[in-house]
């Protein structure tokens, strides 16, 4: 409980002293000292007018408020808030906030906000937010670039106006991918590549995947339907691709995927017992009609894993032919090489 109470006070911190309407002297350059020390913001010793002085050092023992960094450090217990530019080392038990320019590598246990740009490394448990453009490394649970942000975000939520660079994480939101790869299970992105595709297959006679990212990398979802001797069976998969541009009308796709398969929809049984499962490199060539609607053939590698079931050793599916098969007492492994055709339609 303490620990909780001490998280939901540092982030009340950092938004009361982010709403803060401090009187700094915008249009005047803040005087430059060596160093400072603050127990706590004004009990210091450079005392009320630590907001209009920048240090090379400056020292907080709870919570400081100062005019800036010039290429120096700040170390702080709790919060280290600066009114001006900061260039250097700032590092902070819950947060580092700067109302201008943050130069450097920063650190802190819950965030660090910079009213413009966020350039360097930045690490944090929670959050990093940056109000202007941004580059360099940034990890944290939350990355959040209002602007454009050149370097690579490292979260499980990464947001940026314009991306050139990378975002790895499990959500990518970004409004301009044209100069950046968002790599994550469901990647958002304004401008970029989002589109269905039906194709008929081999093994799975239907199958009906939603793609989302920029062409240079998207994230495939799927699902599909085949018989087996007269009785369904269905499919639901995840994978991920690229497009390959040849002309303006032809395209190459190579996607990867995996598949489980049940005959009873019961999915939990056949990730973990009973299972069958499909993995897919799909290689196709991709011919445009229209600027929304393709054509999609092309050769597909198959490797379909299935484990011995109570009542038979059979897999749900059984596959067209076979050119390698290995045998176990824990599951089966077929490869095959098949085909791919059907049409895609780009939203």
């Amino acid at each position: 409980m303490k620990t909780k109470h001490f998280f939901r006070l540092g982030l009340a911190l950092i938004l009361t002293l982010t709403s803060l309407n401090i009187n700094a002297q915008e249009n005047k350059e803040a005087i430059k000292k060596a160093g400072q020390f603050t127990f706590i913001y004004p009990l210091g010793t450079n005392g009320t007018s630590s907001k209009d002085i920048s240090n090379i050092f400056s020292l907080n023992a709870i919570i400081g408020i100062n005019g800036g960094l010039h290429t120096g450090a700040e170390l702080g217990g709790v919060i280290n808030y600066n009114n001006g530019d900061v260039t250097g080392l700032q590092m902070a038990g819950v947060s580092n906030i700067n109302r201008k320019e943050s130069n450097g590598v920063f650190l802190s246990g819950v965030a660090n906000i910079s009213g413009k740009s966020l350039s360097g490394a930045a690490i944090s448990g929670v959050l990093n937010m940056a109000g202007g453009n941004s580059n360099g490394v940034h990890a944290s649970t939350i990355n959040i670039a209002a602007k454009e942000f050149s370097g690579i975000q490292l979260g499980v939520i990464n947001t940026a106006g314009k991306l050139k660079g990378l975002q790895l994480g499990v959500i990518n939101v970004v409004k301009d991918g044209d100069e950046g790869v968002p790599i994550g299970l469901i990647n958002i992105v304004k401008n970029g590549y989002h589109e269905f595709e039906v194709v008929a297959s081999d093994l799975i006679y239907a199958n009906l995947s939603f793609k989302m990212g920029v062409e240079k990398f998207y994230t495939i979802f799927k699902t599909g339907f085949s018989t087996q001797e007269g009785n369904a069976a269905y499919s639901a998969g995840i994978g991920f691709g690229s497009l390959l541009p040849l002309s303006n009308n032809h395209k190459l796709s190579l996607d990867l995927s995996m598949n489980t398969i049940t005959d009873n929809f019961e999915w939990e049984e056949h990730w973990f017992e009973d299972v069958d499962i499909l993995y897919k490199a799909d290689l196709n060539y991709r011919y445009a009609l229209s600027e929304k609607l393709s054509l999609i053939a092309g050769p597909s590698f198959n490797l379909y894993y299935s484990e011995p079931k109570i009542d038979s050793n059979n897999p749900i599916l059984n596959i067209p032919y076979t050119i390698k098969t290995t045998e176990s007492n824990n599951g089966n492994y077929n490869m095959w090489i098949g085909l791919n055709a059907g049409f895609s339609f780009r939203l």
